[in-house]
């Protein structure tokens, strides 16, 4: 019997040795593969949905399939497949499937939660860089391929309904992803370092759909100033500010349309980004707006009459900006605009008085004379320069040739409001009578185009993206 019980213990202890060295070289490989598996199950998801590419024939995190944002034209698709709730539903099912095998197969402690906490990083690395960002990179495409829609019809808004889709889905992923973290990871990552490997996962997770949300929004309101700039040049015939008589003085048609326009596009990023801040977004729109309209000015002829109507766009353009966001900078920007449009309010020889002191002061010599000549009363009915002309074009800087007036060709002239002399006329197509070569008007040079922002310029963080995303 003794001899039977020292062959039995000599065979256990032979077989604990042999499961041993078996279990350990399994729990050597096993987070790769257990990784491996994941990326497999991931890759054969994004198989499924349509316009996708794949970077490389292996797996990993930056071999996976991802979407193509150039292919990816058809916004309806993206939000039906891969910004779908069911999508990520199944993504977290398979890490979910990943988290009980390492709770069965690994005992409690660093190696278990580690490799939780690394096939969830995995997890979200693949959210982030293979469907978050391209998807909205691809909303951003469309959104500049659509500037028209600020058309009265509402169907070819589409741009702009299609970014907020996008952001709005994308919103609902991150908080769906902190959900699946908050219910079936974070019991599972007891140790500090698995924790902080998890957190900082989210954390990059956040900063990456920021920057790529911050961009398209950047690309729509873009757009939408293209649109903008293209309804106010189109709608606007060169002598709307010309009224024949003085009746009714209420804002034109295009300043209505666009400041729907702008409404319209609040409500829209509003709905999808309840809790972010567009504060420097909306005062750079304000900023290329003013840019928009001086262009349009330069292009049109304006009455003294019509400097009334000009002052109730200007107030709807400005009441509309400060009832979406409240901020000096905007004020400040439209009040600088109505104080420019004192210049046609004002009878021609009186326009002097106004050089010296705030934003007429403020303007470049060269746009406020080319405004100047934008007055309806700046040439008589014989296309000859009226009579206070001259002389208020050599305090600014030109002599108009023929004139007889201040600023003759001795070099005697009045200096310039800068304090300068009078540089040599320039003669800005002007023939000795005044008009242009057979009595048409000479065109203003074409004024500067706006300059909505791009991309590239900085933004404010959108922090709050999804409420209480990624605290510790």
């Amino acid at each position: 019997a003794r001899r039977d019980a020292e062959v039995l213990e000599g065979m256990r202890s032979y077989l604990d040795e042999q499961v041993y060295v078996l279990f350990r070289e399994h729990k050597r490989d096993f987070f790769r593969k257990e990784q491996y598996l994941l990326a497999q199950r991931l890759a054969a998801l994004m198989a499924e949905q349509a316009d996708i590419a794949p970077l490389a024939d292996g797996l990993g995190p930056g071999e996976l399939p991802v979407i193509n944002a150039r292919r990816a034209t058809n916004i309806r698709a993206l939000l039906e497949g891969p910004l779908n709730a069911a999508f990520l539903r199944r993504a977290c099912d398979f890490h979910a499937d990943t988290v009980y095998r390492c709770s069965v197969v690994l005992k409690a402690g660093e190696e278990r939660s580690s490799s939780i906490a690394r096939t969830f990083s995995f997890l979200l690395l693949f959210l982030g860089t293979n469907v978050l960002g391209p998807c909205l990179e691809a909303a951003a495409i469309k959104a500049e391929a659509v500037p028209e829609f600020l058309a009265a019809d509402a169907a070819n808004r589409s741009g702009v309904s299609d970014v907020a889709a996008v952001l709005r889905a994308t919103r609902s992923t991150l908080a769906a992803v902190e959900a699946y973290f908050q219910r079936a990871v974070l019991k599972e990552v007891a140790t500090p370092t698995a924790r902080t490997i998890s957190i900082e996962a989210r954390h990059r997770l956040v900063r990456k759909v920021e920057t790529a949300a911050t961009e398209t929004l950047t690309v729509a309101l873009n757009s939408f100033l293209l649109g903008g700039d293209k309804v106010l040049r189109d709608a606007h015939g060169k002598l709307d500010y010309c009224p024949r008589e003085q009746g009714d003085l209420s804002p034109t048609r295009p300043c209505v349309t666009f400041c729907d326009a702008v409404v319209a596009l609040r409500a829209e990023i509003v709905a999808a980004l309840p809790h972010v801040d567009l504060g420097s977004m909306w005062l750079r729109l304000a900023g290329s707006l003013k840019d928009i309209i001086l262009a349009q000015l330069l292009k049109m002829k304006i009455s003294i009459t019509g400097s009334f109507q000009l002052k109730a766009d200007l107030d709807r353009y400005a009441a509309t900006m400060r009832e979406t966001f409240h901020d000096e900078g905007i004020t400040r920007i439209f009040s600088d605009l109505e104080e420019l449009v004192t210049i046609f309010m004002v009878p021609g020889e009186n326009i002097v008085d106004l050089l010296h002191d705030g934003a007429v002061a403020a303007m470049a010599n060269p746009v406020l004379i080319e405004l100047i000549k934008r007055r309806v009363d700046f040439k008589t009915n014989q296309f000859q320069i009226a009579d206070w002309a001259p002389a208020l074009l050599a305090e600014l800087g030109e002599e108009v040739e023929g004139s007889g007036g201040a600023g003759a060709a001795d070099g005697g002239g009045p200096p310039s409001r800068t304090g300068s002399p009078v540089p040599e006329p320039t003669n800005r197509g002007a023939n000795p009578s005044g008009g242009a070569p057979g009595g048409a008007e000479p065109e203003p040079p074409a004024p500067a185009p706006p300059t909505p922002p791009t991309s590239r310029q900085p933004m404010s963080r959108m922090r709050t993206f999804m409420s209480g995303f990624g605290k510790r």
